[in-house]
């Protein structure tokens, strides 16, 4: 797509160039059909440039268009699974059965998404538009799936060591060794440090969903397209409650 702009604006360039020759050569005919060779052939160069700019456009946005709605459904899970997450744990037998280690591969789902709208490719030729400006927010989005891939995965190591403290008690008890009122303290301290950090991670990852839905509104531009856009947030909310609930 880059390469179609450059190659359009330097055709577009010569061709005007030449075209102004062309008039002023009028007293040269020799010139003028040199002159008219080259602005012949730079006017189809010209339109093959175009022609191939909206081509490659087309796909890219459309690539954007799949996994933005992708990348919408995919932290909306993640959303609804901590707020269904949250009560469970503090009276949970045992954390391990709970789907904290499938937040981790949703979040890795997270960057896979941006990283296949090719926003690297796109180049528009007004960077100021709406569309132009959506995409840059989407390259930036990449740090806020970062962010929560960190998060996710951090979540997971909390909860794997609050079962290996858990097991070690266990182990000690089978051994004849009862926990003192410490260890159980600092085993409650663990959980509730679940608690509190999954509580803000839902709340992080909640606000994500409306950024996201705010980028996508602008990418679909258009009055139109932005009824397009609320139909197709309801079909994904529904989807992901469908998926959080079988889950």
């Amino acid at each position: 797509m880059k390469v179609n702009k450059i190659t359009a604006l330097v055709c577009l360039i010569i061709t005007v160039l030449s075209g102004v020759l062309l008039i002023f050569s009028k007293d040269y005919s020799m010139l003028q059909n040199v002159l008219s060779g080259i602005f012949t052939g730079f006017i189809v160069s010209l339109v093959i440039a175009v022609i191939g700019y909206f081509h490659e456009r087309a796909k890219i946005l459309e690539t954007i268009d799949i996994n933005i709605r992708s990348l919408f459904l995919n932290i909306a899970v993640m959303s609804k699974m901590l707020e269904k997450l949250l009560p469970q744990i503090h009276n949970a037998a045992s954390l391990q059965d709970l789907p904290f280690k499938n937040l981790s591969g949703f979040s890795a789902l997270n960057l896979e998404f941006i990283e296949k709208m090719n926003l690297g490719l796109y180049s528009p030729f007004y960077s100021k538009s709406q569309k132009a400006m959506a995409c840059k927010r989407l390259k930036e989005f990449h740090q806020t799936a970062y962010n929560i891939q960190t998060s996710a995965n951090k979540l997971e190591m909390m909860v794997l060591r609050f079962c290996a403290a858990t097991l070690t008690l266990q182990n000690n008890q089978m051994m004849g060794k009862q926990p003192t009122s410490v260890d159980l303290q600092n085993l409650d301290n663990k959980k509730n440090e679940i608690i509190i950090f999954t509580a803000k991670f839902h709340e992080y990852t909640t606000g994500q969903v409306i950024e996201l839905k705010k980028i996508a509104q602008d990418f679909f531009g258009s009055k139109k397209k932005r009824l397009y856009w609320k139909e197709k947030e309801a079909g994904l909310l529904s989807e992901a409650d469908r998926i959080v609930r079988e889950g």
